[in-house]
């Protein structure tokens, strides 16, 4: 008869542990495994990636044009109405070659980046942003946009300066 109720004993406590695991396991999925991905990471990223993007683009050399000049040159020189015009070697104007070398540029990274931002605004502006510089916008699926976050770099000019601003989303 003693044996029987030590016995008994030992399963009651067996069964215990086995709860209190359970109880353990549903928490770990509650709150572990179902959690909802956080979107700091995305948009911390979106924003280096926009960054560094405009940044690379500005300061890549132009030697197709007349002038030893890098592409923030060229976009500066685009939004001059007046004043000595950078002439490049299909003897295009440098708003012209900012226009095609962008659209090359953004077809043949952001487009087909495996990270997933493919949606995209890059814009060149003055004042307004608005009225592109010269018609230099490129936009891709913008509108299956829900968040969106943006790095504008100003280019000097005298007076002013323009802006280029890149709109990378998910």
């Amino acid at each position: 008869m003693r044996r029987g109720k030590l016995g008994q004993t030992e399963m009651i406590g067996l069964a215990v542990i086995v709860i209190l695991l359970m109880v353990g396991l549903i928490f770990i999925v509650r709150f572990v495994v179902m959690k909802q991905p956080t979107s700091i990471k995305q948009t911390f990223t979106q924003s280096n990636i926009a960054s560094n993007f405009v940044n690379s683009m500005l300061k890549m050399s132009a030697e197709e044009c007349t002038k030893n000049v890098d592409m923030s040159d060229l976009i500066a020189n685009c939004a001059k109405p007046k004043g000595n015009p950078i002439r490049c070697t299909d003897l295009s104007s440098s708003c012209d070659f900012v226009n095609r070398t962008v659209k090359a540029l953004l077809d043949n990274s952001i487009k087909r980046a495996e990270w997933g931002s493919r949606a995209y605004l890059l814009n060149m502006y003055v004042h307004d942003p608005n009225v592109p510089l010269h018609g230099i916008q490129h936009a891709n699926k913008m509108h299956l946009c829900k968040e969106r976050d943006s790095k504008i770099f100003p280019i000097p000019l005298n007076p002013g300066s323009v802006k280029v601003e890149l709109w990378i989303c998910s």
